[in-house]
């Protein structure tokens, strides 16, 4: 591979043996990736290959990223957008485009939201009010004020009925109704009845099991894996007493703060 290393303010690439073979002419640099680098020449950046050599059109933006899946995000101005390793854009004008997600970009223009497969073969234009990124292979997206979930081919298979929507984790969901928040598992059924004022996930107690939580804007929140002596939980099972205040909760498996409004 090579090496990014900086020459008199300038940044070039050697090889292994420490040789220059891209010579030190750029003001900044990224890594290889996919064969390709994006450098930057004064105020703008293009993309060289492995002898230096330009393969997609040079010099032109004032952002970009490195190649992943044949992709890579770019910035004209204010404005984003997605190009192949040609340089030709896949969408442009964007206002936004989120991280790789399970495959999938969460793009924004004219605060609208839509979808682009990382290979660039699928896509939903910008037609929704919100949306989350894909997790489980699910996506939370919002029209009319409702939230609901399509799947990976951008069909609707939860209907929008809810106020808020949060990801899927071990195949649960933090949703909200009228205010109250419940917990559905991934056919849209209640594993747990939007009776609570706040729904949060718990991080793991045994350290050695990792997860992670996601957390809307609305105060749910996505599950973290957790689980206690390798037993299974059983839905609905309350650890501490609502009527305390705070609560615990395990639905299968995974733990939720709450606080109940019953």
């Amino acid at each position: 591979g090579l090496c990014a290393v900086r020459v008199k303010k300038k940044w070039g690439f050697i090889n292994k043996r420490g040789e220059m073979v891209i010579s030190p002419t750029f003001s900044k640099v990224k890594d290889f990736s996919e064969g390709l680098a994006a450098v930057k020449v004064g105020s703008v950046w293009g993309y060289i290959d492995r002898v230096g050599n330009y393969l997609v059109i040079p010099s032109r933006w004032l952002e970009a990223s490195s190649f992943r899946n044949g992709l890579a995000i770019v910035a004209d101005g204010p404005k984003k957008g997605i190009i192949y390793r040609s340089g030709e854009y896949i969408c442009r004008d964007l206002d936004s485009v989120g991280p790789l997600s399970n495959g999938f970009y969460c793009i924004e223009k004219g605060g609208r939201y839509g979808y682009i497969r990382q290979d660039g073969r699928a896509f939903v234009k910008p037609k929704y009010e919100n949306a989350n990124d894909f997790s489980e292979g699910l996506a939370a997206v919002s029209q009319d004020k409702k939230w609901g979930y399509i799947d990976s081919s951008f069909k609707s298979v939860i209907a929008r009925r809810f106020s808020s929507a949060a990801d899927f984790h071990n195949g649960l969901a933090v949703v909200s109704e009228s205010g109250k928040y419940g917990i559905i598992d991934r056919t849209g059924s209640f594993r747990l009845r939007p009776i609570y004022k706040y729904l949060a996930a718990i991080p793991p107690i045994d350290t050695s099991v990792k997860g992670s939580s996601n957390e809307t804007s609305s105060g749910g929140a996505a599950g973290t894996s957790f689980s206690s002596s390798g037993a299974q939980a059983k839905a609905d099972t309350v650890t501490c007493s609502p009527g305390m205040g705070v609560s615990t909760i395990l639905v299968d498996g995974v733990a939720y703060s709450s606080t109940s409004s019953e």
